[in-house]
């Protein structure tokens, strides 16, 4: 029977332990499945020649299958045949036909699939936008336990945006995502202590939950613990701890870390002071299009702070900014001429 045959498929697809995998044979046992019409094969199949795994690879392939499948109501490869058209991956890219194939798949109760409609119904990608019906999608996806639907559905809830604004829905949202560990929400318990939105304000608290979330790699937290330590908000002022905050975002990659770090080395901030240091952060933060240390960085060129003097590379520089609207950069720039 077909049944028969996509099962011997997925003996080989995914063996029991002490028996060797062998994507070749599963392809082979899934392809007759697939032409007898049994829809998990076809979507089992589509999987293999989308991966390159036990056969070429081949994306186009890959498509008809999943459509192949998806027709005849197999909720995985509606989510997979959703995915290829979002990104445009062995077939032309097509937004609408994406969530198409997305909602069909969330009704038939993918969590991914009803996240992610959340997502494209709160941004408009792909649809015009509407936020009750993002809150609908991700509410569903929420109650399955789905911690990035329910740190989004929180932030709906936070700032009323397709449902009444409510604080504390919003917070119990963010508990929940939290416990699964989720940074985002971490990091949005943090505010919500910090200034006292939907539970008693504690900034002690907030920190807490920041230095959470900073530990999961989340950046936002890292500079809102660097402020803190500089503002003595919730903790003693204490400018080694903010520079050291600032720095640890500055390696997870963000710009605002990287920049304010650069300052910190300029000004000698919690940190010995370093032009050369300085420069470093300033062209990494630069380099992400960051307006400030494009300015700054033009200034160490053309005062010769941490690097040879130079008029021209700093009139670059400079004129980036500029063009990114910082107006020191354009009376910078006039008194370079």
């Amino acid at each position: 029977s077909v049944e028969a045959m996509d099962a011997l498929g997925c003996c080989y697809d995914f063996p029991e332990e002490g028996i060797r995998r062998d994507p070749a044979k599963a392809y082979a046992w899934y392809r007759v499945a697939a032409m007898k019409g049994h829809a998990q094969a076809q979507n089992n199949i589509a999987k293999l020649l989308a991966e390159g795994d036990g056969v070429k690879k081949n994306m186009r392939r890959a498509v008809f299958w999943y459509k192949k499948a998806a027709d005849q109501g197999n909720g995985m490869a509606q989510f997979n045949l959703a995915e290829k058209y979002r990104w445009g991956e062995g077939v032309r890219k097509d937004l609408r036909e994406s969530v198409k194939w997305y909602k069909k798949a969330a009704l038939q109760g993918d969590i991914d699939a009803q996240y992610i409609l959340g997502d494209l119904y709160g941004h408009g990608d792909g649809v015009r936008k509407d936020n009750k019906e993002a809150v609908k999608w991700l509410r569903m996806a929420a109650e399955k336990g789905d911690a990035e639907a329910q740190t989004s559905l929180g932030v709906h809830l936070f700032y009323g945006e397709g449902v009444q604004k409510n604080w504390e829905e919003a917070l119990f949202w963010y508990r929940k995502a939290a416990r699964q560990g989720s940074s985002n929400a971490q990091a949005n318990i943090g505010r919500c202590y910090k200034h006292g939105h939907g539970v008693e304000k504690d900034p002690q608290k907030g920190i807490k939950w920041f230095k959470k979330a900073a530990s999961g790699g989340n950046t936002k937290s890292c500079l809102l613990l660097a402020q803190a330590y500089e503002q003595a908000d919730g903790v003693g002022e204490d400018l080694r701890q903010a520079a050291c905050w600032f720095r640890k975002a500055a390696l997870l990659g963000d710009e605002e870390g990287m920049r304010e770090l650069g300052i910190r080395y300029h000004e000698g901030l919690g940190v010995r002071r370093s032009f050369v240091r300085a420069v470093k952060w300033y062209r990494a933060a630069a380099g992400k299009g960051d307006s400030w240390a494009q300015y700054c960085l033009g200034m160490c060129y053309r005062d010769g702070e941490g690097v040879r003097r130079n008029k021209a590379v700093a009139r670059k520089w400079m004129q980036l900014a500029a063009a990114n609207h910082v107006r020191e950069a354009r009376k910078a720039l006039e008194r370079l001429e």
